[in-house]
């Protein structure tokens, strides 16, 4: 198709409306993607499965199956649909082990659909272990207390800076629960006295990726964390350099956003969460609940 300019005036009249046309379709196109951000991809649920290989793993342990779900925001309301969509889940999913990796509250007080939903995955019987976000210690001062008994009340248990010894067929594996690096005071050389001398823990939880930097090397088989929310609003292509979280330069600015890294010896894998913050939307990163399998390394 050619488009024949008379004069300079002609001219101006064809560049108006293609400025006009590109305009309306960059209008359309950013309120589509909002409308897809907000109503669909929020509670577009994804569930990641992965084979975790451990040197020496006893036959009692192969095959054990655990769910890492973190970042559930409740009490701001547009993560209600999702986190309980998750719940429902792992519920059917019937892992060995539940795993919960912090920022349960988003302003850290309890709700009363804290009650309805963490006491529906906790009538399962599958044991359940979590860890403190930093959104966890929002609110007012004694709310971490009053959230850990509600937790224990429901038969949660709440690792902060504690190691924790789970048997399969009478052979023990630990798990170790740090505390949040934001607003809590991690411990990871304490926590590991707890574990008998030589012994390295199965996995570690911790919050906020960043901290993984600072853990010892071959501290721990695997260590699970959260906290970006796989970055949230990622405008594709350039998710990599160009997210919700590196907006700013503070303490949200993650260089491990979401999947598996190698940092000094220990295996890391970021959880893209369940819930939303700040805004009602997701976008190029959508909800995740992890399932992982212990398999002997071939």
């Amino acid at each position: 198709m050619f488009i024949k300019i008379e004069n300079d005036h002609s001219n101006v009249k064809v560049t108006l409306k293609l400025n006009k046309a590109f305009a309306a379709l960059s209008a359309l196109s950013g309120v589509s993607a909002l409308f897809y951000a907000r109503m669909f991809e929020r509670k577009w649920l994804e569930v990641t499965s992965h084979r975790v290989e451990v040197h020496n793993l006893p036959t009692a342990w192969q095959g054990f199956r655990f769910a890492w779900m973190s970042d559930l925001h409740l009490g701001y309301k547009p993560s209600y649909e999702p986190v309980s969509a998750t719940f429902e889940r792992v519920i059917a999913a019937k892992p060995d082990l539940i795993l919960l990796g912090g920022d349960y509250m988003d302003r850290g007080k309890w709700k009363p659909v804290c009650d309805e939903l963490f006491g529906k995955l906790a009538a399962t019987g599958i044991p359940i272990v979590g860890i403190w976000g930093n959104h966890d210690y929002f609110g007012n001062r004694r709310d971490p207390d009053k959230n850990l008994e509600h937790f224990e009340r429901l038969g949660i248990r709440i690792l902060v800076n504690e190691a924790l010894c789970i048997e399969q067929q009478g052979i023990p594996q630990y798990f170790i629960g740090l505390d949040d690096s934001i607003k809590g005071v991690p411990d990871p050389k304490g926590a590991k006295k707890r574990l008998p001398n030589g012994i390295k823990p199965l996995v570690t939880l911790l919050h906020n990726p960043n901290y993984i930097r600072r853990l010892p090397e071959n501290y721990s088989e695997v260590v699970l964390s959260g906290h970006t929310h796989g970055g949230q609003l990622n405008p594709l292509p350039l998710h990599r350099n160009l997210n919700w979280l590196r907006y700013s330069t503070g303490k949200h600015h993650s260089l491990y956003p979401t999947g598996w890294y190698n940092v000094n010896g220990n295996r890391l894998y970021t959880g893209r969460g369940v819930g939303v913050t700040h805004w009602p939307l997701r976008f190029g990163s959508r909800p995740e609940l992890a399932i992982f399998e212990l398999q002997p390394c071939n």
